[in-house]
């Protein structure tokens, strides 16, 4: 994940790890132990298709930064921002296919950040900064950074 702040780690929790409800060896509590462990709070954001595993998260801290994966076949953007509304999300992470400049724009005027996955290719990546993306999931971190750079020039 390449952005513009000062978050440095994603954790995408699979819809697999989860339990049907929290307890003491829900992937929730661990993944949230481990934050605190760490003391990688402010520097971390929580993510997940599951949003009812962003919703028990929430219900289990009020702080912690929670991302809003969208794009897989699930909900729209518009239903996302919505979820992240209710759950008071850090940001909005939809798919390349559903980035429209139009899409970035609805995500950014509920004030979420917008990061979107998985962007291999550099003209996809200018394509999307230059749409007002606050962030990009890549393989290519090298080349992101380097597009970066020239942007913030």
């Amino acid at each position: 994940m390449v952005q513009k702040s000062k978050t440095d780690l994603n954790i995408e929790i699979k819809s697999t790890a989860l339990d049907s409800h929290v307890n003491e060896n829900s992937i929730e509590l661990k993944v949230l132990h481990l934050i605190r462990r760490f003391q990688m709070f402010h520097r971390v954001v929580i993510s997940s298709f599951s949003w009812e595993c962003l919703e028990k998260i929430r219900n289990i801290d009020s702080q912690i930064k929670l991302g809003v994966l969208v794009g897989d076949g699930s909900e729209d953007v518009s239903e996302a921002v919505i979820f992240g509304e209710k759950i008071k999300a850090w940001s909005i992470h939809p798919s390349m296919e559903d980035s429209s400049e139009e899409n970035l724009r609805s995500i950014s005027k509920k004030n979420f950040l917008s990061i979107i996955y998985t962007v291999n290719e550099k003209r996809d990546m200018k394509r999307f900064l230059d749409f007002g993306a606050d962030g990009l999931f890549t393989n290519f971190p090298k080349t992101m950074r380097k597009l970066v750079n020239q942007y913030s020039r």
